[in-house]
């Protein structure tokens, strides 16, 4: 990997550390979010007496700056910059059934760590198991529980929701990613058209099987699919199809689009969170501009290695071991370090044992079902 897009495989680490350490320092300890916890852990409710520990204090005062959204912001910006490759030797069809294999069989994995940590749990709370068959299906068919509109049981599915909703979006637009189009960006427009068109007939819309379902998702995902758009712009920037000031443009542009989407759409999420999306495009294009300085070491590596699986496993294990801390008295200075090294140790196990065998597999399907490879990108 060379060193100008090796920094978007060291920014995969810094966006799954920066969303666990959210995860485990800030919103555990958030009052308003104590009542969602409980449901994803299916413990008791933290009493409002417990605080949060002092030492964790910076991490709670920071106002207009959300970590685990930066955290985010940086995935999407990852995928936006590197899934343009793929489309240089592979087709469509290919390209997604490479994406099945690089994401769904962890992701199953990942999901039934969730259940266990859940199982446990419920036993150490002496709580019944908190789901029907249904919702637990439905979640192991990514995209699934979308389209259903059943409840997210792990806390991360959203995501993964968002990406297969862009992938979809490429596969589309394979010709014109494959030819470098300037046309590709007319996509996150034509989202932004149509979500704008369906707000004021979401209530409408509702109780309709599927179709309801599927236009609350996109109204709620489509800033997101808009966002993901500048990396793509990263992307043409670094082919030498856009200059540095029509990618500060377009980056600005879809920038302003997802804050509007995001306070125009009633599900979009929190305008004061997603202004963390900000120096997530700072950051990127900080690595983009000096990419050495984002080089590989055996740190970032490994972490960047691990956070597919770790940004999977992480939330409900670590928060159900935090909680069992809380219950047994034990400090969160141990809770919490506890709770990081497992959801590391397990997380690397499912990469060394099952992420690259998969990966690879998908990579050798996708080759057998695409064309000859696109020509070289133009020389830098």
């Amino acid at each position: 990997m060379s060193d100008r897009i090796q920094f978007a495989h060291t920014l995969r680490g810094v966006a799954a550390l920066c969303v666990v350490i959210f995860h485990y320092c800030v919103l555990f300890w958030s009052a308003p979010w104590r009542q969602v916890i409980a449901g994803l852990t299916n413990a008791p409710v933290v009493a409002d007496g417990v605080a949060t520990p002092a030492w964790l204090a910076p991490l709670q005062t920071m106002p207009g700056f959300n970590l685990g959204e930066f955290g985010v912001a940086l995935f999407f910006l990852i995928s936006g910059f590197v899934i343009p490759f793929s489309f240089r030797r592979q087709s469509a069809t290919g390209f997604l059934v490479a994406r099945f294999f690089r994401l769904v069989p962890v992701y199953v994995v990942g999901f039934s760590v969730t259940l266990l940590a859940l199982a446990v749990g419920s036993m150490i709370f002496g709580n019944p198991w908190p789901l029907r068959l249904d919702e637990v299906l439905f979640h192991y068919v990514p995209g699934l529980r979308d389209m259903m509109g059943s409840r997210p049981i792990d806390g991360v599915v959203w995501t993964l929701e968002v990406e297969i909703k862009f992938y979809m979006l490429c596969a589309i637009m394979a010709p014109l990613l494959r030819t470098q189009s300037r046309w590709v960006f007319a996509a996150p427009l034509v989202v932004a058209a149509v979500t704008f068109a369906l707000i004021p007939a979401l209530d409408a819309l509702r109780p309709v099987p599927i179709l309801g379902t599927q236009a609350l998702s996109l109204s709620a995902r489509a800033p997101q699919l808009v966002f993901m758009f500048i990396g793509v712009a990263f992307h043409y920037a670094y082919a030498g199809r856009l200059k540095v000031a029509q990618t500060a443009g377009i980056a600005i542009g879809f920038l302003a689009l997802f804050f509007l989407l995001i306070v125009l759409s009633p599900n979009a999420g929190n305008p004061i969170a997603a202004l963390s999306y900000g120096p997530a495009i700072v950051l990127f294009g900080v690595a983009y501009a000096l990419p050495r300085a984002f080089g590989s070491n055996g740190v970032t590596t490994f972490f960047a290695d691990i956070s597919y699986p770790l940004y999977l496993v992480h939330e409900v294990m670590g928060f159900v071991i935090i909680r069992t801390g809380i219950a047994l008295g034990v400090s969160p200075a141990l809770s919490i370090p506890a709770a990081i090294l497992l959801a590391i140790l397990v997380a690397w196990g499912i990469h060394v044992t099952l992420e690259t065998r998969a990966q690879q597999f998908g990579k050798r399907l996708a080759r057998s079902l695409s064309a000859a490879p696109a020509p070289p990108l133009p020389a830098e």
